[in-house]
């Protein structure tokens, strides 16, 4: 359902802004205060500027999480479309919504329009808000709307089983956020990632940190991977939601990514499979994913491979069988959803063999569709990093310098596209349609972005969103 508020709210800003600074014009035409006139022609547009990231920012978290709750309350419903009436099923789902809304604390819900449609068995609802803003008070936006949509049809029970694939190489060690990065650049390397690497110890303030990775802890910096591991747990709120009685919605969860050296991954005998492990074997309970999403070293942040090899993708029909059709526990639906940065790529590539690091080969993403199963992908967006030349000579050069044909099997472009840019364009094949690919940068966009690919790939129950 498209959604025209935002567009409306954002075609007003120039409007506003242009009444906000009129008024400061009067100011400059005044020869009193010269030095504050000054001041405040300075400091407000700075403070607007970073008061809109902050504002909206809160306002994409706040629509995020009022999503995913619409979701949870319209799923819950629609489990009883057909042995309850129409006004229950509404006053059901409104109460949900309600409830959800009261306890997250985020959002008040302003509105909220339901509709049952017996007919064709479905549900369907809008819900709206607003979020105060702060600093852009100074150009007279004192609010941001948001507004989102979601559908469901019952009739029936299907069952699900969701198999999360984490990157866990190195490349997903960068700082999350460009304040995050500003703070792992004060060490002496200017460099972004906080590696585990001990061979790169260094004394900051006259305190020794041991590797980047236990400064970056040190100093609070948030990192690719804990936006991730944050990611999954957010997800596992929505699945609540949807699976109340947890008998339908199985999760296992698998981590990408090998020690292997790079002559290792040359060698024809190299074994892909090392590249892949089931973390958590498929399973209902959503209790224990988010406490080994915090406490199993292999899923958080403080451990890392140095080598990403995608052909472990080929192998993960040895733990995923073919689809059913979702109708019994033991005949699920099998849905996939890798989050990475799509980078094939070793450690010992960025200063030599550097036509090796490229985007991966989306053929290898090929196994699993064949399986019957949905392949979904996040792309947590490759920052570019254009000032050092590891990376203007590995994935910030072109597709035709690298040996994406000739090493990895892929179809190269016709055009002189960079590797980074082709990054997209491989993800996209990859998945198993463009629904089902998603960029995401920030932070709340990469929780935001897992929770819609998840509530895409749900599809016998979604109709919209």
């Amino acid at each position: 359902m498209k959604n025209s508020a935002p567009s409306a709210f954002l075609s007003s800003i120039p409007q506003r802004l242009s009444k906000r600074f009129g008024m400061l014009s009067k100011l400059i035409r005044s020869r009193d205060g010269n030095f504050s006139i000054l001041f405040v022609l300075s400091f407000v547009p700075v403070a607007i500027a970073v008061g809109t990231g902050i504002d909206f920012s809160r306002a994409l978290n706040a629509r995020t999480e009022m999503q995913a709750d619409l979701d949870a309350a319209i799923l819950s419903a629609t489990k009883d479309i057909g042995k309850d009436t129409e006004a229950n099923l509404k006053t059901k789902a409104e109460k949900t919504m309600k409830a959800m809304a009261l306890q997250r604390g985020s959002y008040t819900l302003d509105e909220l329009d339901i509709t049952v449609d017996a007919t064709s068995k479905s549900i369907s609802a809008t819900a709206s808000t607003t979020v105060p803003t702060t600093l852009m008070r100074l150009a007279g936006i004192d609010e941001v709307p948001v507004k989102v949509a979601s559908a469901a049809a019952g009739g029936k029970d299907t069952y699900y089983e969701l198999h999360l694939v984490l990157d866990k190489s190195a490349s997903m060690l960068l700082a999350a956020t460009t304040y995050d990065q500003s703070i792992m650049q004060k060490l002496s390397l200017n460099c972004v990632f906080a590696c585990h690497d001990t061979a790169y110890g260094e004394k900051y303030q006259g305190v020794y940190y041991s590797s980047y990775y236990d400064y970056a802890r040190a100093k609070k910096v948030v990192l690719r991977a804990d936006v991730q591991a944050d990611a999954v747990a957010t997800l596992m709120d929505t699945i609540d939601a949807s699976d109340p009685s947890h008998n339908r919605i199985k999760v296992a969860v698998y981590t990408l990514g090998t020690n292997s050296t790079a002559a290792q991954v040359l060698k024809s005998n190299y074994k892909v499979a090392g590249g892949i492990r089931q973390v958590i074997a498929p399973t209902y309970s959503t209790k224990d994913i988010r406490t080994q999403m915090v406490s199993n070293t292999e899923l958080t942040s403080a451990s890392s491979y140095i080598t990403t090899d995608f052909r472990a993708l080929t192998t993960l029909n040895n733990y995923i069988s073919k689809a059913g059709d979702g109708t019994s526990a033991s005949s699920p639906l099998k849905i996939v959803v890798m989050i990475t940065d799509g980078a094939q790529s070793s450690a010992d590539w960025v200063f030599s063999g550097q036509p090796y690091i490229t985007p991966l080969n989306n053929a290898w993403c090929d196994t699993m569709k064949k399986q019957g199963a949905t392949f979904s992908v996040l792309y947590t967006t490759y920052l570019p990093w254009t000032n050092r030349s590891e990376y203007n000579n590995t994935i910030g050069n072109t597709m035709s310098s690298s040996n994406y044909k000739s090493m990895w099997g892929g179809t190269m472009p016709s055009s002189k596209v960079t590797r980074h840019d082709y990054l997209t364009t491989a993800l996209t094949a990859c998945a198993s349609s463009p629904d089902y690919f998603i960029s995401a940068a920030s932070p709340d966009e990469i929780k935001a972005g897992l929770t819609e690919l998840v509530g895409k790939t749900l599809g016998s129950l979604r109709l919209t969103q």
